[in-house]
Parts: structure tokens; C-alpha cells; sequence
């Protein structure tokens, strides 16, 4: 009898264990995100040079301020280094500029912390190049948006602007537009587009190769060092900057998107201060709230003047 009352008493006591350890645990699961995209929208208006203004507007909830802190800058993939004309569209960011820590990003520095409860609208645009794949017979723009492996995405919309003659997997929403929209994405979720321009009627010539990875940082590093430190300083340097290590891709004009994939980043004003880029099969580094994007979302590369064909 004894017997029994303890075999109960340790099967009431796992069970009472399971419950304390586990559905707290089931629970979390349920609201873990520490952030929450409300609605994404990107507009793509496509130039004459087959380069593209891109503008971002996202609606991003901060969900958990505790963790790791409040919300003080972000990072955004874009499709690659050559990006010209970053401008900010909303108040909320301070400042924007060019990230190439271990990939292609957009950096922005908010207006100040937002914490728990608090929704940031955060509008910027690029002037982007080096987008499309240039066939036989057509310019092929393929775009994936960038996604995010931790946050999920109540609503996206791409909205691109309609050229005659052209042909997308999109709807025509009007007369001005293709568009489509996605609702209820997971973490991780990623949604493609296409769009195709027959060289019939158009003619793409992006030829811009400057690189938002602005080189002018080495150069004053360098003059300091040969002018101060001499030779030897020069030496270090030149072997500093061929064994950096910063994962690029390597473009072939008009061939299409590279293959690495980057982290669109969430950071905070805690002291550690952790930026977060990803390989999307790998863990992420770091302790920011990070989702990966495309590095190339676009099937990309350069020529300059579009001009419909008579």
C-alpha cells in the first residue's frame, strides 16, 4: 500500500514538473517574437537605364523590449553594394546610410529608443542598379523580397510600376501598376516576383559601377600610415585588406543574383551591442533580432539608358 502511494505520489510529482517546465514553455512559443512586422510595402519604378528606385515602407511593432532592449537602429538587405541616393521618408530615422558589414544592407539609425507596445514607421528609398538578367531577347527581373527568419509578416505588398508591353506573374492593379499582395507570413516565408522586358521595345544600359562600399576610409587610413608609420605600416595594411574576409559576391555583368545571403537586422541600445548577418542555412551570429534577405534579390547587372524602341 505504502508502495502505491509513493509510485503515485513521484507519477504527481513528474506530472506537476512536466507542467511547470513545459507549458510555460508551449506558452512562450506561442508570442516568442520579440518583433512583428504590421505591413511591408515595396514600390519598384524601373528607369530608363534599367536601374530602379526601390521604397520601403514598414510598419514594425516592437513586441518585447526586455530581452535585449529597445529598438535604436535596424539594418535592411538590398540586392547589392551599388546603391546611390538613400533617403530617408520617414521622421523616425535620424540617419541612413550604406552597412557592408559582412553583406549589403541599408543602416538606420531611429529617431530615438522605442520600446514594448510601440509601432516605428520606417520609409526610406534607394536608387538601385545592377538588377537585371539580360537575355537573348528579353531583360528578366526576378525579386524576393527580403524575409525574416524570427519576426513574422501580417502583410506584404509589391507594387511595380507597368510599363506597355511588359509581362509579370503580378496582377495589373491599374493602369499604373502590377501588384500583388501577401498575407500572414511565417518567419522565414519568402514570396518571388518576375517581371520581363522584351528588347523590342526596350533598350537597358546601366552602366554604373560605383560602389556604395566606399573605398575613401582606406584611403585616409593609408596616407596616415605611409605618411607616419612608412613602409612597413603600408605593407600590414595591403595584407590586412586582401585577407578581410567580408563575404561579397562576384558579378558577372547581366548574368543574374550572386549567391549569399545576408541578415536584415534588429539591434538595440543594450551594451553589447550585437549586429547580427546570417548565412539563411546557418545560425545567425550575434545576439540582434535578425531575419535574412537576399543579397541579390534581383536578378541583376548594369547597362544605362532604357529607351522604348520606335
Amino acid at each position: 500500500m505504502r508502495k502505491n502511494k509513493t509510485k503515485r505520489g513521484i507519477m504527481l510529482f513528474a506530472v506537476l514538473l512536466f507542467g511547470a517546465v513545459w507549458i510555460p514553455g508551449i506558452r512562450g512559443n506561442a508570442s516568442a517574437y520579440l518583433d512583428q512586422i504590421e505591413q511591408e510595402t515595396i514600390e519598384v519604378d524601373v528607369q530608363e537605364d534599367g536601374s530602379a528606385i526601390l521604397t520601403y515602407d514598414l510598419d514594425w511593432r516592437v513586441l518585447d523590449s526586455t530581452s535585449e532592449g529597445a529598438l535604436s537602429w535596424v539594418k535592411i538587405g538590398i540586392p547589392n553594394e551599388y546603391a546611390e541616393e538613400l533617403t530617408a521618408l520617414s521622421d523616425s530615422i535620424d540617419e541612413i546610410s550604406y552597412y557592408g558589414d559582412g553583406g549589403d544592407y541599408v543602416r538606420l539609425d531611429l529617431d530615438r529608443e522605442y520600446e514594448e507596445g510601440e509601432v516605428v514607421d520606417l520609409k526610406f528609398s534607394i536608387h538601385q542598379h545592377c538588377l537585371y538578367e539580360e537575355n537573348a531577347d528579353e531583360y528578366l527581373y526576378e525579386f524576393t523580397p527580403g524575409w525574416f527568419d524570427d519576426i513574422p509578416v501580417d502583410e506584404l505588398t509589391i507594387r511595380w510600376e507597368y510599363d506597355e508591353n511588359t509581362v509579370s506573374d503580378m496582377q495589373k492593379a491599374s493602369e499604373a501598376a502590377y501588384q500583388v499582395v501577401f498575407r500572414d507570413l511565417h518567419p522565414g516565408e519568402k514570396v518571388r516576383v518576375r517581371v520581363v522586358y522584351p528588347k523590342s521595345d526596350f533598350l537597358f544600359q546601366d552602366e554604373y559601377e560605383k560602389s556604395a562600399d566606399s573605398s575613401s576610409g582606406w584611403f585616409v587610413v593609408f596616407v596616415v600610415l605611409v605618411v607616419v608609420c612608412g613602409p612597413a605600416a603600408y605593407a600590414f595594411l595591403l595584407y590586412a585588406r586582401k585577407n578581410s574576409g567580408k563575404p561579397k559576391d562576384h558579378y558577372e555583368r547581366n548574368r543574374g543574383m550572386g549567391s549569399v545571403y545576408v541578415g536584415s537586422g534588429r539591434h538595440h541600445s543594450h551594451s553589447s551591442g550585437c549586429a547580427c548577418a546570417c548565412a539563411c542555412a546557418c545560425a545567425c551570429a550575434g545576439g540582434g533580432r535578425a531575419g535574412c534577405s537576399r543579397k541579390n534579390f534581383f536578378h541583376m547587372r548594369m547597362k544605362k539608358n532604357r529607351m522604348p524602341k520606335r
